[in-house]
């Protein structure tokens, strides 16, 4: 899958990241360059996002198929750190 980025002047969210030969509706818009190149990095290893913002951009470039196999491992968080007994 090859994606593509773009900035367009004068836009709320002037960062476009597109799919190459996908359908319109395959596009999404975000405020910085770093979101953007964050996403396509995410989709190039296949993780599912944990921000909703990266999630939703996700959802509109890759199919349900494509969406549904991302790997969904939770992230590792120690519970007892700082903990005295």
């Amino acid at each position: 899958m090859v994606l593509e980025i773009r900035y367009l002047k004068n836009l709320e969210r002037p960062w476009l990241i597109k799919r190459v030969d996908g359908e319109y509706s395959q596009h999404s818009h975000m405020r910085k360059k770093k979101d953007v190149e964050e996403v396509k990095h995410l989709i190039e290893i296949k993780k599912y996002p944990s921000n909703k913002d990266q999630r939703i951009a996700m959802q509109r470039l890759l199919t349900d198929d494509e969406f549904r196999n991302l790997n969904k491992k939770q992230k590792y968080i120690n519970i007892n750190k700082g903990v005295r007994c």
